[in-house]
């Protein structure tokens, strides 16, 4: 089948299914933005078929997880999946709606959610990025998952990463605002960390 590329407010889907670009098509409420990346799989896509895992990273982190931590309404900015030998990885970014009054900032949110084919290839990605970050202010959490931590600047962004078994996951604030949820990022996360 032929790859067809899609554009709707600024989001580009990329679809090699016709069936889907007619339901797209025929369905004006698909095309809303909330329609995952496309690339021959969904966005919620089983990660670890293989070993029996059927966990599926776009129902882990969503729009109103993002609605919720950013203090607005959100829409989808970014969506897609990557595979590779050492494991998969799912990626999703949101935007605020409406740039914010108080800051004059549009609050943005990204996940990042990774699995890796062994714990130990988890704990090389989680203990790099923590080593390169601590310098500049990252602090272990004690209370999420295997491991976790958390970095701020305070005016800017907030970032957390957790890792539990092979999964690592990561949730950035970038472009704080005056509505922005610190509380909410904390318990997303936990629910987050407890799902997997």
């Amino acid at each position: 089948m032929a790859r067809i590329k899609y554009e709707n407010q600024g989001i580009s889907v990329y679809m090699l299914a016709w069936p889907v670009c007619c339901i797209l098509w025929l369905n004006p409420g698909l095309q809303s933005g909330s329609v995952p990346y496309f690339s021959g799989r969904t966005a919620d896509i089983r990660m670890g078929e293989a070993s029996g895992d059927t966990l599926s990273p776009a129902l882990l982190f969503t729009r109103a997880d993002a609605d919720k931590i950013m203090g607005e309404p959100t829409r989808l900015t970014d969506s897609s999946f990557k595979a590779a030998p050492e494991g998969s990885s799912y990626l999703c970014g949101y935007q605020a709606n409406s740039k914010d009054s108080v800051t004059g900032r549009t609050g943005a949110i990204y996940f990042l959610f990774e699995q890796y084919k062994d714990i130990s290839g988890a704990r090389i990605k989680f203990e790099s990025i923590y080593a390169s970050n601590k310098p500049y202010g990252a602090e272990k959490v004690s209370s999420l998952g295997d491991e976790a931590y958390y970095h701020t600047d305070k005016q800017n962004f907030d970032f957390i990463m957790v890792r539990k078994g092979n999964y690592v996951f990561n949730m950035k604030v970038n472009k704080r605002t005056s509505t922005t949820s610190l509380n909410e990022f904390k318990k997303v996360a936990g629910r987050i960390a407890a799902s997997v």
